[in-house]
């Protein structure tokens, strides 16, 4: 399948999951961050048992833990980051934490391609054509266009009420450490993948699902610990965090295949997902759209379609 459909999978995944964590991160409590963190690490004990099948079951999951464990390192601080982050929803609003977080996408392909540069493998990008960078460029434009717009606006009356607690700047703190352990999870992941004798994607995929795995019997041993209750992940009311979970693991699978097959464009189409985010709380939320938006929209749809072009 085309890089680019695939990227945009992802893309459209991690879109509509920012709005299921919006709707069911409303308690905006360290409880509820640990109760989506143990949703997550089921989808990915499920993930990391089905990658693991459709391999072949060529190595045992405590094998591939073993061989990746540089990358198994850098996806549990993401996953740690991740936690951290969805408690610092009740200190930050989305419309500020989505933008920061989202520039995690246009990290990797600056340094991955310094390191081609290093390596001496610069055909990789000299036979790429012009066009598919204008294509980056736009992308990149519309979505710092985006963030900047959606820093600009009020909170919504819900966001407002949810802040109940306020700790200036440093809360920037929490979308930012998600942002630089993302862009190494991807750029490890990418370098992992790389080459003829690179690992397979589907061994990405098992070790980073053992990762949410881990971290989600930690996170349940410490709901107990903490709450004295466990936590029932089937229980009325819980739908929405379950959901989160599936679409963060699918998605994450999908930009795997995307990168490994395109390591330096594939992080700049889904970087800009934040896009579908403030599109769909439009339309879910009833947040209207200003003009400054709706240009930044024009120019990441216009950046897709060029780098599409590129690949015909």
């Amino acid at each position: 399948m085309n890089w680019l459909v695939l990227a945009l999978l992802a893309w459209l995944l991690w879109g509509i999951c920012d709005i299921v964590l919006k709707l069911c991160s409303a308690k905006d409590s360290a409880r509820r961050a640990c109760q989506i963190s143990i949703q997550l690490g089921i989808c990915g004990f499920i993930l990391a048992v089905v990658a693991t099948s459709i391999a072949g079951g060529v190595c045992s999951l405590p094998g591939l833990l073993a061989r990746h464990w540089g990358y198994a390192l850098v996806a549990l601080i993401t996953t740690g980051c991740m936690f951290v982050s969805n408690i610092g929803i009740r200190y930050l609003d989305m419309s500020i934490m989505s933008p920061i977080e989202n520039a995690s996408g246009f990290l990797p392909p600056i340094v991955l391609a310094c390191i081609y540069c290093i390596s001496g493998r610069l055909d990789l990008l000299l036979d790429t054509p012009a066009v598919k960078y204008g294509g980056a460029f736009l992308v990149i434009v519309g979505a710092v266009m985006l963030g900047i717009e959606e820093r600009r606006l009020p909170g919504t009356k819900p966001q407002r009420e949810r802040r109940t607690m306020h700790i200036g700047p440093v809360a920037l703190l929490f979308p930012l450490a998600f942002c630089i352990a993302d862009a190494a999870d991807t750029i490890v992941s990418s370098l992992a993948m790389d080459g003829a004798d690179g690992a397979d994607p589907l061994e990405i995929m098992a070790v980073y699902g053992m990762v949410l795995a881990v971290f989600g019997l930690a996170c349940s041993i410490a709901h107990v610990a903490i709450w004295k209750k466990l936590y029932n992940p089937v229980a009325r009311g819980e739908s929405c965090a379950a959901i989160s979970g599936v679409l963060e693991c699918t998605a994450y699978a999908t930009f795997l295949l995307a990168l490994n097959d395109n390591p330096i464009f594939a992080p700049v189409v889904v970087g800009s997902y934040c896009m579908l985010t403030v599109l769909l709380s439009n339309l879910i939320l009833g947040e209207k759209l200003k003009r400054l938006q709706y240009l930044a929209v024009a120019l990441v749809i216009s950046g897709i379609v060029m780098m599409e072009i590129a690949d015909v």
